[in-house]
């Protein structure tokens, strides 16, 4: 399923390549907002979890040609495969370094830092269903490419891995994931 994801991902942006625009790093602006919509992949299978969806923004600044710092919130959700109709919504706060490797007509990042995990748990149906939530602390890293359609604009894809350990009434949960997704970046 995840092979899947990153070969839709993949067909979707080869194409663009081909279109892309040059941009001068030089005179380039150094504020830029992205955002994000994509695949959400829990990685625990304590509530059997299928595929979600997320999506999000990120607001970045670079600080030379080659190094950025970026904040970002994301909603994340996924829900069970079974019959328990478990449910996970999360909103990571994240704060990034970015290692920026800027090429003529595209841009390729590794970025990596902490995470606040604002973390909420349904389970049950009806009458019995429960809900739990918490605040937990983690990280995260991502690769992520980009592609110039326009001098100010980048269309890309975003791989990214985060991990985070959340307490629900007695027991805590791993809510480690990873997340396939498109982005789209304006440069201002």
């Amino acid at each position: 399923m995840r092979a899947n994801l990153v070969a839709a991902a993949l067909a979707l942006a080869v194409p663009l390549s081909a279109h892309a625009q040059p941009v001068s790093e030089a005179t380039g602006p150094d504020t830029y907002l992205r955002v994000h919509l994509g695949a959400y992949v829990p990685a625990s299978n304590a509530l059997d979890l299928s595929t979600g969806y997320t999506f999000g923004a990120v607001f970045g600044a670079r600080f030379t040609q080659i190094v950025a710092v970026e904040c970002g919130v994301a909603y994340e959700h996924a829900r069970s495969n079974g019959t328990g109709g478990a449910t996970l919504s999360d909103v990571p706060i994240s704060v990034s370094v970015a290692a920026r490797l800027p090429l003529k007509k595209a841009e390729l990042a590794l970025y990596a830092g902490p995470d606040l995990h604002l973390v909420s748990v349904r389970t049950g149906s009806g009458l019995a269903r429960q809900s739990s939530s918490d605040t937990a602390f983690g990280g995260h890293g991502g690769l992520r490419a980009g592609f110039n359609v326009w001098p100010t604009t980048l269309v890309g894809l975003d791989a990214r891995a985060s991990f985070a350990r959340a307490s629900f009434g007695s027991g805590h949960a791993d809510i480690n994931s990873v997340r396939i997704a498109v982005t789209l970046e304006y440069r201002f």
